[in-house]
């Protein structure tokens, strides 16, 4: 078989087209420009460059996957006083910023990687880290954490 060639502009080498491009459909040889591994540091590079912008696009992807806009993000945010919905704590503990908490009966847990994660209907809050992983190890079982809570009233030591 023979396999197309193309050069990378920024690199300078020739690369088999099919292994080293990501297939771009919008080009007419239906690969990006840069090869692979400049792309990689492309991206890298303009992260750093435009941190604002690379917040703002992956609050914008995360939402859309919890079927939320920036601004109903905004508002519950708002309605929250700024403060994660459990513990009250202003921090979110996580570069990523809030956790979306939803009703995981609504919603199932998709296959990994899919979208989206919630309907938007079933949106409970925003949660710090901590909280958000807490509800989580506890299967979201309101009775579970009652019992955790219960628990943790004692005031008898072994």
């Amino acid at each position: 078989m023979n396999e197309k060639w193309k050069m990378c502009p920024r690199c300078c080498e020739q690369f088999p087209l099919t292994r080293h491009f990501w297939y771009w459909d919008s080009k007419k040889d239906r690969a990006q420009s840069y090869c692979k591994e400049c792309h990689k540091a492309y991206v890298i590079q303009h992260t750093k460059d435009n941190p604002e912008m690379t917040a703002a696009r992956n609050l914008k992807y995360r939402l859309a996957r919890h079927g939320l806009t920036v601004e109903q993000f905004e508002s519950l945010l708002q309605g929250q006083d700024h403060r994660c919905a459990i513990c009250r704590t202003d921090h979110p503990g996580d570069t990523q910023g809030w956790n979306v908490d939803h009703d995981h009966d609504c919603c199932p847990a998709p296959e990994k990687n899919s979208d989206p994660l919630s309907c938007g209907k079933c949106v409970r809050g925003l949660l710090c880290q901590k909280c958000n992983r807490a509800i989580g190890l506890l299967n979201d079982d309101p009775e579970l954490a009652e019992a955790a809570a219960h628990y943790l009233g004692r005031k008898s030591y072994v």
